[in-house]
């Protein structure tokens, strides 16, 4: 009786995980920031419209309608959005920089004539600024020309953070200039900075990080590359920092950060100094194996056992 139970209760479990696993998800949970397809996750969400660099200024924002319906669509100019005649999109200023609720988002159906098919979504927005009720046309296939961060999103980036310190490769930082001084900042091998502020109004990058180092010298850079999901073995935080130079030593450890190799490195720390090789080549010599990391035409490094000669 008490093994019946058991496998029932064992079945119960897994079914239960199963169903947890093939739930979709309904509800956004601020990981990301262009969603794709999951557009619907957007409802309820307050939306910050990011400034453009200047050359775009002038051409305005495309894709903000007063009606989504109405027949012609964007090329309709009385239905865009704070009209701009001159650039047929609109008004930059008037749009700029301010928040927008998504209070619905619309699946456009490719059937009907008199909807933008092509484009997807409409969002349904409320300017929390004057109260206007406008839409913005979402195309789900291309982030690039996603205009917004979401709140939650950039929320969520701060907490992750502000605070925390990280260690980077001198790559990175090479041609950084002081954001308060405007000179160049003059990396120190293995120096920590401690992140200070994100940012969410710079047209050049979805985020940026402001870090400051003991120096107090202050450098600012994009999200993403620096420690978003492209990182690349450029950033590493403190704790990873301390970790590497306990298992490789400092003296490697400060090479890899320099972007340098030295015989007696293994394949791992040589793909942390200069990424990953163009080619690789395995073979033997006696008893000896050996392999090969090409890295264009004109650099290979040979290692024997692992072990980087």
């Amino acid at each position: 009786m008490i093994k019946s139970i058991s496998i029932v209760t064992i079945i119960v479990f897994c079914l239960t995980i199963a169903a947890k696993a093939d739930k979709p998800q309904t509800v956004y949970d601020s990981t990301k920031n262009f969603l794709g397809e999951k557009a619907i996750l957007y409802k309820g969400q307050k939306l910050y419209l990011k400034p453009f660099d200047d050359d775009r200024k002038q051409m305005g924002y495309d894709g903000f309608l007063i009606d989504y319906k109405i027949k012609g669509g964007t090329t309709e100019n009385s239905n865009v959005y704070k009209f701009n005649e001159h650039t047929l999109n609109s008004k930059y200023d008037l749009l700029a920089e301010k928040y927008y609720q998504v209070i619905e988002v619309i699946k456009l159906d490719s059937t009907n004539p008199n909807e933008i098919s092509a484009n997807n979504y409409a969002f349904k927005l409320i300017n929390l600024y004057n109260n206007d009720t406008l839409y913005y046309i979402y195309q789900s296939e291309y982030e690039h020309i996603f205009p917004f961060v979401v709140d939650g999103y950039y929320q969520k980036q701060k907490k992750l953070v502000i605070g925390k310190k990280f260690v980077f490769k001198d790559e990175l930082i090479a041609t950084a200039v002081d954001a308060v001084k405007g000179i160049m900042v003059v990396p120190m091998v293995g120096d920590e900075w401690t992140c200070t502020e994100v940012i969410q109004d710079d047209p050049y990058s979805l985020l940026s990080i402001a870090f400051e180092n003991t120096k107090k010298q202050k450098i600012i850079l994009p999200i993403e590359p620096t420690i978003g999901s492209q990182k690349l073995w450029k950033t590493y935080t403190k704790a990873e920092a301390d970790k590497y130079i306990k298992q490789f030593g400092q003296e490697k450890f400060y090479s890899i950060l320099k972007g340098q190799t030295k015989a007696g490195m293994t394949k791992q720390m040589c793909v942390m100094a200069l990424g990953e090789p163009d080619q690789k080549k395995t073979y033997t010599k006696g008893t000896i194996k050996c392999e090969s990391f090409m890295y264009g035409k004109f650099r290979t490094l040979v290692f024997e056992n692992g072990i980087l000669k």
